[in-house]
């Protein structure tokens, strides 16, 4: 059986870590949550996750700090980042991905929404070179490894 992946979800709100909890356990991971940066630090010392759902505006150290933290450890660039942010403006979420994250989720956001960046992340899809050089896709479930 496939070890079960695991994320983090960092945001200073109550209810939309409760929201984000439910849509990502239901996609199969085991979930952890902090509701500030220095909770979120103690919970990656204890081991960093597959994936980290990042609330851009929150009190304390600046999650361009954080990310760069997390990238720059030894596994720091296996897990995959979704800045979630407060604005559609271009140049919050270029600053984002310049900062390290995977891709960006908007607030207020739908249900599908997050499901379908957290799976487009995890899918693990990897390119396969056939025999005659043909460059096929595949995929595998959000657990495998």
């Amino acid at each position: 059986m496939l070890d079960q992946p695991s994320c983090l979800i960092i945001d200073d709100s109550d209810v939309v870590r409760k929201v984000m909890r439910n849509t990502v356990e239901g996609l199969g991971f085991q979930v952890d949550d902090a509701a500030s940066m220095q909770e979120a630090q103690m919970r990656c010392k204890r081991g960093l996750p597959d994936l980290i759902v990042l609330d851009w505006h929150l009190p304390g150290e600046s999650p361009m700090d954080f990310i760069a933290t997390i990238r720059s450890s030894p596994k720091g660039r296996e897990v995959k980042i979704i800045f979630v942010i407060t604005d559609n403006d271009p140049i919050e979420i270029s600053r984002a991905i310049a900062s390290g994250a995977n891709d960006c989720l908007v607030k207020p956001f739908y249900r599908v929404n997050l499901e379908t960046k957290v799976a487009a992340l995890t899918a693990r899809a990897t390119d396969i070179q056939d025999d005659i050089g043909y460059y096929r896709p595949v995929t595998a479930m959000a657990g495998a490894r």
